[in-house]
């Protein structure tokens, strides 16, 4: 044998013994976006001509759309914000006017002389306004959560 190679003889005790490697390559690749990955649109537009145009396309038609629903939903909720707000401004001031009126008429009952219709009138505004208060605060506590 030649000295400069680097092949050494086996052992005569080892001689029986095969040596095997096995390699196993997996390769995962993961794109994300509008769009495949530029290769894929290659192997795309080769099949198909035209294709790739077709995709970029359908890609900007969906982004407008979901623009166009965007904007509309935001409309929407703009929309019912301002309603529910008219109608508690309502509500409200309509109270405040019932509120005055059950106080006036107690001022009233008091003035003839009907102290009872007076303290029962007051006692019943002064519940109901509580009772409204309290009821708010709830349901702004349940709205938070």
């Amino acid at each position: 044998m030649s000295e400069d190679t680097n092949i050494q003889p086996l052992d005569p005790k080892e001689s029986n013994v095969v040596h095997s490697q096995e390699y196993e390559e997996q390769t995962l690749e993961f794109y994300t976006g509008q769009f495949p990955h530029p290769s894929i649109l290659v192997e795309y537009e080769n099949i198909v001509p035209g294709m790739v145009d077709r995709i970029v396309t359908l890609t900007e038609k969906e982004q407008a759309h979901r623009h166009t629903i965007e904007i509309m939903e935001t409309q929407a909720q703009i929309g019912d914000t301002k309603t529910i707000r008219t109608f508690e401004m309502r509500g409200q001031t309509l109270g405040f006017i019932l509120f005055l009126a059950v106080i006036s008429f107690a001022g009233y009952s008091l003035k003839i002389g009907s102290e009872g219709v007076a303290i029962g009138s007051i006692v019943t505004a002064f519940i109901g306004g509580v009772t409204i208060f309290v009821k708010g605060r709830e349901a702004e506590k349940k709205t938070d959560n």
